[in-house]
């Protein structure tokens, strides 16, 4: 599948891209991107394509909305790991995104509204269709670098 083929998929008005479905063939043009973009961080993305190819299997495809598109009082939360990625190859992680979700919003005692990548790279760009998925939430279609970085703190969200 070509990158233009996601292109294709988003509509375009005045504002910038609608939202789009993110489906099981997307995938493979991510992942190639998200190598580029993050240069060489953020995991093997064929891993992180093979996880997020089972989430949407078994639990439909995921709505990706543009920035524009987020309400000013939602409640969108970052989804990533941290840590060496191989170790992600040697044991491939089951649900623990899902999880580290649900913990957070009980916690916080709300409900998450829209889900965001932590980063552009690897594995990590795609990490975040699994709780999506599962959990039925929307994706922003952002993240907080612009690629693969090595310390959290590098990481910025700002409006």
């Amino acid at each position: 599948m070509a990158i233009w083929s996601i292109i294709r998929a988003t509509q375009f008005n005045r504002k910038g891209p609608l939202m789009w479905t993110l489906m099981e063939e997307h995938l493979e043009s991510i992942g190639i991107g998200a190598g580029i973009l993050g240069t060489g961080g953020g995991g093997n993305p064929y891993v992180g394509q093979l996880r997020a190819r089972q989430a949407i299997r078994e639990n439909g495809a995921v709505e990706v909305l543009s920035p524009a598109e987020v309400p000013t009082d939602a409640r969108v939360i970052c989804i990533g790991a941290i840590g060496a990625p191989t170790v992600g190859v040697e044991k491939i992680r089951d649900y623990q995104s899902y999880y580290a979700l649900r913990a957070l919003e009980n916690f916080l005692g709300t409900t998450a509204t829209a889900l965001i990548t932590n980063e552009i790279g690897g594995s990590s760009s795609v990490e975040v269709v699994i709780p999506a998925s599962i959990a039925r939430l929307p994706i922003v279609d952002a993240d907080g670098m612009g690629r693969a970085f090595p310390e959290i703190q590098m990481k910025t969200f700002f409006t």
